[in-house]
């Protein structure tokens, strides 16, 4: 069987010399067992890359005549590199005694191959995560810059993972203020990285006084059509955009699948954006909707993740419970009102993982 076997296989003495080689060895090294009869196959095939802690392992092993497996990198013998998991298996005589090893080896080099690809694509995929975690650090300002137009701020901003998909974004205007929230669809470094486009396409396009949602809407889309151009199932992300003249209580929104809500004497108002996101796809394009704010309006804006969240027993924390906590706690402040939400979602998920990035931010006029 060891002679017709297409995996290499080495007999060798008690002191690890080889005696006897099959074909798939003289195939897989180019040496015949001419070549490698009398010589220790280790010393023949190990070269310069080969680690010099695997090869004691080896040794330590061979001395104690155990059974054992191992990876290792062989040099062929026209100095081609292959990657083999050796499987070495101590002979014995009828004392007990052992005689002779015997060494069937699998050649992984092309496993090998797949896995340091993967690894290389794995280290791109941090480094993209720390380049946008870097973009973020830089981009979402601290909320404290909300207070001089708002009496109340609060954002509770919990990504799955260092970072997410969720954002939030805002910067002063001439006399107002803007503001976005949105949610990047997908998962993990991609919608990390449509998050980072967004905020740095805000970032640019506030530079200069934003006069019109439905632009700066239309430029963010642009973006992403230039972007995704030729690609089927192009990402995107769902968006919410506040512009608020403080001195005239005048609130100016522009929703694609992210509602506001307005809490006014503790009653909820609900104001639906458009059903389509930002994205390549979209079929709807969202207008803007102007709103009269008073004294003591509370403000919500908040992604999916806060409302999709499971628990043990698969069941949301949905839209209408956030509604009523909310409700019901209006007479709490905003921190005191987070404190609590924060609390409630906490005990909602029990031992369940957290299901998708959180971003909830509250304003009160």
């Amino acid at each position: 069987m060891a002679a017709h076997t297409d995996n290499a296989v080495v007999i060798t003495d008690a002191q690890g010399r080889a005696l006897w080689v099959n074909r798939g060895f003289e195939r897989l090294t180019g040496y015949t067992l001419e070549e490698v009869k009398g010589q220790v196959p280790g010393r023949l095939l190990q070269g310069p890359n080969t680690d010099p802690e695997t090869v004691a392992r080896i040794r330590e092993k061979l001395r104690k005549k155990e059974p054992f497996t191992e990876e290792i990198l062989n040099y062929a013998k026209d100095g081609r590199p292959y990657w083999i998991r050796l499987y070495i298996t101590p002979l014995t005589n009828e004392l007990n005694e052992v005689t002779h090893f015997m060494a069937i080896e699998l050649d992984i080099t092309a496993e090998k191959a797949r896995l340091l690809q993967l690894e290389a694509q794995l280290r791109d995929i941090q480094e993209a995560r720390r380049y946008a975690e870097r973009i973020f650090r830089r981009f979402l300002r601290p909320i404290e810059g909300l207070k001089p137009y708002f009496r109340e701020a609060v954002v509770w901003n919990a990504p799955v993972a260092g970072v997410g998909g969720d954002f939030y974004f805002y910067a002063p205007q001439e006399g107002a203020v803007l503001l976005a929230l949105g949610d990047s669809t997908g998962h993990g470094a991609a919608a990390a990285l449509l998050s980072v486009y967004a905020l740095t396409s805000l970032w640019r396009s506030t530079r200069q006084p934003v006069h019109n949602l439905t632009e700066l809407y239309e430029d963010l889309l642009e973006g992403l059509l230039t972007s995704s151009e030729g690609q089927v199932g192009a990402e995107g992300f769902e968006l919410a955009l506040l512009q608020y003249e403080q001195a005239a209580q005048r609130l100016v929104y522009l929703g694609a699948r992210r509602p506001l809500w307005v809490f006014r004497g503790g009653q909820l108002h609900e104001v639906r954006g458009s059903r389509s996101d930002v994205s390549p796809t979209a079929t709807t394009q969202p207008t803007p909707q102007s709103l009269r704010l008073e004294p003591g309006d509370r403000l919500y804006l908040f992604t999916d993740g806060l409302t999709d969240q499971l628990n043990p027993q698969g069941k949301k924390f949905t839209p209408a419970r956030l509604a009523r906590l909310l409700e019901v706690n209006q007479y709490l402040s905003l921190p005191e009102q987070l404190a609590l939400l924060q609390e409630a979602h906490t005990q909602w998920r029990g031992n369940n993982p957290q299901t998708d990035d959180i971003l909830f931010l509250a304003l009160e006029v």
